[in-house]
């Protein structure tokens, strides 16, 4: 068998893999952690040093695939199934992922400027505020501050009546 999974049955993250795998009806080698036993974690960091499940290996590409979505895209890939796992492009091309093409996510756009060219704060310049944000809370910061100070002994809430999820409060 070329596929060997190691994984924990309680771990979701593994469970997602195992649904994928057995929805395909893809043949694989499980190998079954056990996170108290020394050999058994020792034998999953030799496999994948930061120690974290699901791992597969693909022994005819000489491959060690960790995290499970890398997982799901690379089977989706290399070994398809009847079931679809990863869904088409739009516009029906095909969908770039991390085995066969480079998907974008954030960084230089494909004109080569810089950002995102989405509106937003990644786009703000540095140091930039909303107008009168600055104001307002400072204003709220010194009501606050006046409240406290008035108030004898400190801070004490003042008692609201109960609320019944949007309704009008109850009377007293």
């Amino acid at each position: 068998m070329s596929l060997k999974l190691w994984f924990h049955p309680l771990s979701s993250f593994s469970q997602k893999v195992l649904i994928a795998l057995y929805e395909n009806d893809t043949p694989f080698e499980p190998h079954i952690l056990d996170p108290g036993n020394e050999r058994s974690l020792a034998e999953l960091k030799a496999l994948w040093p930061f120690g974290k499940f699901p791992v597969l290996r693909d022994e005819a590409a000489d491959r060690t695939i960790p995290e499970s979505s890398i997982i799901i895209e690379y089977l989706a890939e290399h070994h398809p199934g009847p079931v679809r796992l990863v869904p088409a492009a739009r516009g029906g091309g095909e969908r770039p992922g991390p085995f066969g093409g480079a998907r974008r996510r954030g960084g230089a756009a494909r004109d080569g400027r810089a950002g995102t060219g989405r509106p937003g704060r990644r786009n703000r310049r540095r140091g930039a505020r909303v107008p009168g944000a600055a104001a307002s809370r400072a204003a709220g910061v010194a009501g606050l501050a006046a409240a406290i100070a008035v108030s004898p002994g400190g801070y004490t809430p003042t008692p609201q009546p109960p609320r019944l999820h949007g309704f009008p409060p109850l009377p007293t």
